[in-house]
This record gives structure tokens, C-alpha cells and sequence, in this order.
């Protein structure tokens, strides 16, 4: 099967927060999430709160040394035992967001080969 994406992911996992944001960016949930994998244009979290498809999800990602906040679209929502894996679509990034994460899938995409 032909690989669909457009950036290169990375398969780690770390903590993140994050915060549920209504229409008016008002929090509406927020907790401890896992991240279970990145790109330049999303990620995968594992969840204990179910989420709406179209929700938007406000992430700290701690990437490194420094704390990263993305927002995002939730584009679906998978059940896994008493947890929620969602796929995030970045609508919204720090602006060095994309060359850190760059840097970091390199870097980690390099260690995965040795």
C-alpha cells in the first residue's frame, strides 16, 4: 500500500498536555496526553477523554528542551481500551515549530536506522 502522507512521521512517545478549546477559545477539558507520533502537519495522541471529530485541541508538546504549543483539528478518533487515539491536523503553529520538528524527526528518524 502506497504511503499517503506528505511529511515524514515519527513513531515516540511523550507526554503533552492539553486543553479542549470551544468557538470562543474558551478551555473546555484539558489533561496529560501521550504523543505517540509527529509530523510537520500533525500528530497522534492517546487521550483519556473522548473528543468531538472537529474539535479543536490545544498541545504543549515538550520537544527537547523547550515547550512547543500547537492547535489543531480533531480528523478522527479511535477507541483503545479505556484511553482515545486521535489524529490531529495542525491548524495553528508556533512559528519555529516547523524547523524544530524538523530537526527532531531527522535527528530521531537517524537514531531509529543505527
Amino acid at each position: 500500500m502506497k504511503n499517503k502522507r506528505l511529511f515524514k512521521r515519527v513513531d515516540k512517545q511523550f507526554l503533552a498536555s492539553y486543553d479542549t478549546l470551544n468557538q470562543d477559545n474558551e478551555v473546555q477539558d484539558s489533561g496529560m496526553a501521550i504523543e505517540l507520533d509527529m509530523s510537520l502537519a500533525g500528530l497522534q495522541l492517546e487521550i483519556p477523554t473522548k473528543p468531538n471529530l472537529g474539535d479543536t485541541l490545544r498541545v504543549v508538546l515538550a520537544l527537547e528542551d523547550e515547550l512547543i504549543t500547537v492547535i489543531g483539528e480533531v480528523v478522527w478518533v479511535e477507541s483503545s481500551d479505556e484511553m482515545f487515539i486521535v489524529g490531529i491536523n495542525l491548524t495553528k503553529i508556533q512559528k519555529n515549530y516547523k524547523d524544530k520538528v524538523k530537526v527532531w524527526v531527522e535527528k530521531s528518524l537517524l537514531e531509529m536506522n543505527d
